[in-house]
């Protein structure tokens, strides 16, 4: 970066140009020359203004004298070789007769005609701003020394025309930021050093431009190299060269050899301010560059972040979607599908029911023709019992449709099964009882089963019949035998069991009517 005095060893040209950022990078190469002729002018003009101010500083007072050098006499030679020393020094080289004392009227000393004139005078007097010195000599270095410095004027007059350059040349940007370079204390050095080195070029001062040159190479070029020694060589052709000592970052030592012309124009050029401010803006631009590209790359990956997430959030909340409509989908189905299998398993079950039924119904059907035929055969003592019977039952509040199922029982022939089971007896009474007996219902379970058990007595036979005595020899009412008077009993004890066989015959299910009939 900058002039890069370690690059003299490739090629001083090629190491500048690949060492300092130039504003051609920038701008175009006239741009850029526009620049450099800018300073060199502006050094030539800050110089020129210093000069102009310390000559408008010095004031000529005029001339002092007692009497001119031909009073009193007519020597005029004499007269003319008695002018002041000082004068005749300042005056020399002068038309006589344009001379101060030429332009003087001659006088007689009348007090001694011939001798030697008595006549001083004092040399002119000079003022510097106000202030009277006593020579030309005096008031020129006193007029330097309250002048300002070449470089203060070269800050002052181009800083302002280099930034009106940038501002012609379309860069207000780089016109304030030159500005802002040019105000910082470090930089208005860096011009002040650089100043320095190119007045001391120009006055052949070669040893302090090329220290001015290595300072500023050292203080401000930031490119790992730094400049340990400079050893001015004079060669055998009379000619001279520098041999520079240089070491870098990571102590590596050589010496590079460039003549001295050579490191003059070159450390100039590549030294300059504008150049060093080029290599600051270059370096800040691309710094801005990087961090405009870092950020949009950054603000790019934040949408791409957002965007993923987004999309991850809706295809979280589409899965949640399908994953709820296909558990409600499979919940429906398993419910579908138990429906089908309760459906299933209940028309299976009224199947079997209806098939049961339809079986026990034609088991009925069979036992109760069965039974009738064996009604037939029975003799009348059989007969008897089962009319008597029929009417406990009906007494009992029994109704014939009650009957008529239980008419297999009734008769309990040996010669087939019972259709019915204990408990499928004991609840066809129950259901009987409910359906006949309204004030079943609102008995105790205990006075009920009592009541059932007495009505299997009566159907199974061994309830004691109505108005046959006891062990005892009583009659009172069996609590078994509802005919008798016992409990359930809801009508007057029937007949004996002769009577009614005898007066109502044979009880027989007509299965035209669906009654029992007596025969």
């Amino acid at each position: 970066m900058g002039f890069n005095l370690g690059a003299f060893g490739g090629g001083l040209s090629s190491g500048i140009n690949n060492g300092i950022s130039l504003g051609a990078q920038i701008q175009a190469a006239k741009d850029a020359a526009a620049i450099r002729d800018l300073q060199q002018k502006g050094m030539e003009e800050a110089q020129q203004a210093r000069q102009d101010q310390i000559d408008k500083s010095i004031a000529a007072t005029g001339i002092k004298g007692s009497a001119d050098p031909t009073v009193a006499t007519d020597n005029a030679s004499a007269a003319a070789a008695n002018t002041s020393p000082a004068l005749g020094g300042l005056m020399a080289g002068a038309d006589p007769s344009q001379s101060p004392a030429a332009q003087m009227p001659q006088q007689t000393d009348v007090s001694a005609k011939g001798s030697t004139p008595q006549f001083s005078t004092t040399a002119p007097t000079y003022a510097v701003n106000g202030k009277e010195v006593g020579d030309y000599d005096t008031a020129r270095a006193v007029a330097e020394k309250s002048a300002p410095s070449t470089m203060d004027l070269f800050i002052k007059n181009s800083v302002p025309k280099v930034a009106a350059a940038y501002l012609a040349q379309g860069d207000a940007q780089k016109a304030q930021a030159w500005n802002d370079w040019a105000d910082q204390t470090k930089n208005k050095q860096h011009m002040r050093t650089w100043a320095q080195a190119y007045q001391a070029a120009q006055a052949g001062d070669m040893g302090t431009a090329v220290d001015k040159m290595v300072s500023l190479y050292n203080d401000n070029v930031d490119d790992g190299i730094s400049v340990t020694s400079k050893n001015l060589v004079k060669d055998q052709d009379g000619s001279t060269h520098y041999e520079i000592g240089l070491k870098d970052s990571k102590g590596n030592e050589w010496t590079q050899k460039i003549d001295q012309r050579t490191l003059i124009e070159q450390g100039m050029a590549g030294l300059s301010p504008d150049k060093q401010f080029e290599m600051v803006y270059k370096r800040q631009t691309d710094a801005d560059v990087a961090r405009a590209k870092a950020a949009a790359e950054e603000a790019h990956d934040q949408r791409v972040f957002g965007r993923d997430i987004k999309k991850i959030g809706v295809q979280a909340k589409v899965k949640e979607v399908e994953d709820k409509r296909a558990h409600e989908y499979k919940k429906d189905e398993e419910a579908q599908k138990q429906g089908f299998e309760i459906a299933r398993d209940d028309r299976k079950a009224q199947n079997e029911s209806d098939l049961e039924d339809k079986k026990s119904g034609n088991r009925m059907a069979e036992d109760n023709n069965k039974a009738q035929v064996e009604v037939s055969t029975l003799g009348a003592k059989e007969k008897a019992k089962v009319s008597a019977k029929i009417d406990a039952l009906k007494a009992a509040g029994y109704d014939d449709d009650s009957i008529k199922g239980m008419m297999p029982m009734l008769l309990n022939a040996e010669s087939y099964k019972k259709p019915t089971s204990p408990g499928e007896a004991r609840r066809m009474a129950f259901d009987a009882r409910m359906k006949n007996d309204f004030s079943f219902g609102h008995k105790s379970p205990e006075e009920q089963n009592r009541i059932i058990e007495g009505d299997i007595a009566i159907i199974n036979g061994t309830g004691v019949k109505s108005g046959a005595p006891s062990k005892s020899g009583s009659t009172t009412a069996n609590p078994f035998n509802p005919a008798a008077g016992g409990l359930g009993a809801s009508a007057p004890a029937a007949a004996s069991p002769a009577a009614g066989a005898q007066s109502k015959g044979i009880p027989v299910y007509d299965s035209k009517t669906g009654q029992i009939v007596y025969r």
